[in-house]
């Protein structure tokens, strides 16, 4: 699992759920899908109760020079305490 440290909160994009993050694997092969839902299942693993699962980008900049990253992170008391990188370029 990657993780990027410290993760700048202007990152965040939007508050989701580990139910729409596995919704959003269906159309990928089983296998891809298998290993996307096992990735982000373990990830969301760590929350605690009141924690929050929020999908993160890197701006549109870091994109157009092919550095760019996005995936989840949890948010304790409006803090990243952990992120898990889903993709990049």
């Amino acid at each position: 699992m990657t993780e990027i440290r410290n993760l700048p909160n202007d990152w965040l994009v939007r508050k989701t759920s580990l139910n729409e993050m596995v919704e959003g694997f269906r159309d990928l092969p089983n296998s891809a899908r298998a290993e996307a839902i096992r990735a982000v299942t373990q990830f969301a693993s760590k929350a605690a109760s009141t924690d929050e699962l929020w999908t993160f980008s890197s701006p549109k900049e870091s994109w157009e020079r092919k550095c760019g990253s996005s995936g989840l992170a949890l948010l304790r008391d409006g803090k990243i305490v952990a992120s898990h990188l889903l993709a990049m370029n």
